[in-house]
């Protein structure tokens, strides 16, 4: 069975995409905003396409705002594509204060085996006082799409590297994860030692599963055996049961550690998490947290965490999880309620409003101690070019009975390839003379567009403007002859030709 490999693309806007929101069986601790905000892992970067075009965001910004004005802190550049439109180089910048100029941040690599099979990924960060790239991470797949070496890297104020790890997979013939063996870094010759290794067996109902962990004894120079989980799933009550064990030595006893059972649904779906832990001196399991999963029918479901009273041997209610989705399995809603008083009482929310299938806003509420009521505190509200790109998002919180705006993310997308792009007309702005030669006006009289990226033809941001209301000057002294692109944040694109 071939294995979904997710490659981590910190488009800081570019999540933005509803799609996040398509999972109604969502249940986590963070918000849905931050679900859909802050996780930067995406499985393209084929964000926007039809049967004949692709969208890709190809540099997003993030603007925080100091008494009323937009400051530019971040920048990121997708620097060169392949011909399929997955990305192969990518840069983030940031802006120095305290240096009053823009420093690396990080840079990422991409190596395709074929199609959008992963062979290799590297990541980098800068070191600005030796002006440096350093290797953080990298990551190496088979032909398969298998992820085979791991290795991660931390690098210290000293400007050298302080530790790192590598880990490596061993898959059978079936794509089933059978061995992890990890390594540590030995900093003064960049070697790799032994650290650890697990190895997995899998029983007859394909749940029954068990692990051995290893530890490497300098020492003796062997394999200590000091861990081991095992699972059984019992096929007359639906239930599967782990237990891990530890034991200091090879010839030491096991000792239980934790305990999770696991009830399946008849599609293998878990309805009840339990989760225990062995108690030594009274020799047995002690039971700690338990979750319940719902589904109250197709708009809702929940995650009711209940806690164990060992003295009255009872499961008492502590926070419930909530999720509703519309008729086109969006979320709408999505919050948490604790155990007060012998009643469910709100704790957050998140309401989701969409128009025409696209997300507009997330309205964020806390409860108010002093009044007991839901309380405003946050909300982002999406804006999308006329291709139904998401381009700018705007966090704003709300303080002191008004709305105040908090940070911004703006991401330009582009037309895969460059090369036979079409001219996109919007009446929101003019630009002239066209041809050019040393410099370019835009009139933007009507104040309907904020920001403009001037590029080359091969994609590549060569400068981000901010516009102000009328005519703005673009100087073009020091550009060399040829056609670039000029595209603006409402969606339209035009070229230009400087002689």
């Amino acid at each position: 069975m071939k294995k979904t490999i997710f490659f981590a693309a910190f488009f800081l806007f570019g999540i933005a995409q509803t799609a996040l929101c398509q999972n109604a069986n969502l249940f986590t601790n963070r918000h849905v905003a931050d679900s859909i905000i802050v996780s930067r892992t995406i499985n393209s970067v084929r964000m926007n396409s039809t049967a004949d075009s692709i969208w890709v965001p190809d540099s997003s910004y993030t603007y925080h705002f100091d008494n009323g004005e937009t400051v530019l802190e971040r920048k990121f550049y997708v620097l060169k594509w392949n011909n399929a439109g997955e990305y192969l180089k990518s840069l983030s910048l940031f802006y120095n204060t305290e240096l009053e100029q823009w420093v690396n941040q990080s840079y990422d690599s991409v190596v395709y085996l074929h199609d959008t099979i992963l062979k290799e990924t590297y990541s980098y960060s800068w070191d600005n006082t030796i002006q440096k790239w350093y290797l953080t991470s990298s990551r190496i797949y088979d032909e398969e799409g298998y992820i085979t070496q791991l290795i991660s890297k931390l690098w210290g104020d000293e400007h050298q590297y302080t530790s790192g790890y590598k880990m490596e997979f061993f898959y059978s013939p079936e794509g089933k994860l059978q061995q992890i063996i990890s390594y540590r870094l030995v900093l003064s010759d960049g070697s790799w030692i032994n650290k650890s290794k697990t190895t997995f067996y899998q029983g007859e109902y394909g749940l029954d599963t068990l692990s051995l962990g290893q530890n490497w004894d300098t020492v003796s120079q062997q394999w200590i055996t000091t861990s081991k989980t095992t699972g059984q799933f019992n096929p007359e009550t639906n239930y599967y049961t782990t237990v891990s064990y530890i034991r200091q030595n090879d010839s030491a006893p096991w000792l239980p550690q934790n305990m999770e059972e696991k009830h399946m649904t008849e599609t293998f779906d878990v309805d009840t998490l339990t989760l225990a832990k062995w108690q030594p001196d009274y020799d047995f399991w002690l039971y700690q947290v338990r979750y319940i999963y719902k589904d109250n029918g197709q708009d809702t479901t929940e995650r009711i965490m209940q806690r164990y009273n060992f003295a009255d041997t009872l499961w008492g209610n502590t926070s419930k999880i909530y999720t509703i989705t519309n008729n086109k399995n969006q979320i709408i809603e999505n919050g948490e309620f604790h155990w007060f008083d012998d009643e469910w009482q709100y704790y957050w929310r998140d309401l989701l409003h969409y128009e025409n299938d696209l997300l507009q806003y997330i309205l964020r509420q806390h409860i108010d101690y002093n009044t007991g009521e839901l309380s405003d505190i946050e909300r982002y509200q999406y804006q999308y070019d006329v291709h139904n790109n998401p381009v700018i998002l705007d966090w704003e919180k709300y303080e002191d009975g008004n709305w105040e705006p908090f940070l911004r993310w703006q991401t330009f997308w582009s037309f895969f390839g460059f090369e036979g792009v079409n001219e996109i007309i919007s009446d929101a702005f003019s630009v002239y003379p066209n041809p050019a030669k040393d410099y370019l006006q835009i009139d933007n009289t009507a104040n309907k567009i904020q920001t403009v990226d001037l590029m080359d033809i091969s994609g590549k941001s060569i400068k981000h403007i901010l516009l102000h209301t009328g005519i703005n000057t673009i100087n073009l002294s020091g550009f060399s002859k040829g056609t670039y692109l000029l595209r603006f944040d409402d969606g339209g694109v035009r070229k230009i030709i400087v002689r």
